[in-house]
């Protein structure tokens, strides 16, 4: 486990029972799809929707974003110098960088979004004009491997409300 990241659901089930903490949330990039800990969860254990924890009691539940068609990250890799992320498809996108890059929104939608980013020593060269920043342009840091973003959108703006390095 890094960050927020894990590999597969079967990382998920081997997690030591002192990490669980009610609402733990974690990405599984096998399913592409955030999944919260739930310690006092009583659906089935499905092995998709529903995971069983490894401390006999509780369970990972894959979530269900309302904004999102099909509940999942889109995890991309970027090799071109202009990446367009359309809000209409997914809330949610991985990006592996593998060159330098502009990030632009498209088809915006109220609502929650999160990009996670790999930097892979490269960089966000632009970012789209329409985002609000909390106090600067978030410029990732050399020091660090991956960036967590989230933003609300509405309307025409999009407003940046949480970042995470790791």
């Amino acid at each position: 486990m890094q960050g927020f990241l894990i590999n597969t659901v079967n990382d998920l089930k081997v997690i030591q029972s002192s990490f669980l903490t009610q609402g733990l949330a974690l990405i599984v990039l096998e399913k592409y799809a955030w999944y919260v800990y739930d310690i006092n969860a009583t659906e089935l254990v499905n092995n998709d929707t529903v995971i069983s924890a490894n401390n006999g009691s509780g369970k990972w539940i894959k979530c269900n974003n309302t904004t999102n068609l099909n509940n999942s990250i889109n995890a991309v890799t970027i090799s071109t110098s202009n990446t367009i992320i359309n809000q209409s498809l997914y809330d949610s996108y991985y990006l592996d960088l593998q060159a330098n890059t502009s990030i632009t929104f498209s088809n915006l939608i109220s609502g929650l979004s999160k990009l996670i980013i790999k930097y892979n020593s490269f960089t966000i060269s632009n970012w789209d004009s329409r985002v609000k920043w909390q106090s600067s342009v978030f410029i990732p840091s050399v020091t660090k491997e991956l960036a967590i973003l989230e933003f609300i959108t509405y309307n025409a703006d999009i407003y940046c409300t949480n970042i995470s390095e790791y």
